[in-house]
């Protein structure tokens, strides 16, 4: 690291849980800050991409701490932590892979179903509960 590059530290803690839920995912927030800046499995990841987003020097420096320890835990540059996400191989063990947005192409839009109002719905003749039944089911004895 070079005199004068800029170090960002992303604090780490586990996500709030639903009332008996497990959530296997974390918060991520900048050292000072008070509103996450990511919510996921992946928390030093995603939150490189969220800081990008937010027009951060791809070169800065983050660390990642969990909020309990002064111990780094990972050292990236935004920018080559941006590139990456965690995948497991066959075996279940967890590996770096390059990130791929994900894409909503190959989703169908969700299908809009026009509301009706009053006037177009077609009005229904009101008849007594007996008088609607067909005629093959006998009715004297009610």
């Amino acid at each position: 690291m070079t005199a004068g590059t800029r170090v960002r530290t992303i604090i780490v803690n586990q996500a709030p849980r639903k009332r008996g839920r497990f959530d296997p995912r974390y918060e991520a927030r900048l050292l000072g800050e008070s509103e996450p800046i990511a919510v996921s499995e992946t928390p030093f990841l995603d939150a490189a991409r969220a800081l990008l987003a937010r027009g951060e020097d791809p070169q800065t420096v983050i660390v990642m701490q969990r909020a309990s320890s002064d111990v780094e835990c990972l050292r990236s540059t935004i920018g080559a932590a941006a590139k990456l996400t965690v995948r497991e191989d066959s075996s279940r063990r967890p590996m770096f892979v390059a990130y791929e947005p994900f894409s909503s192409a190959g989703i169908a839009a969700p299908v809009e179903v026009p509301a009706r109002s009053a006037s177009q719905v077609a009005p229904t003749e009101e008849k007594p509960l007996l008088a609607a039944l067909p005629a093959e089911i006998d009715k004297t004895d009610q």
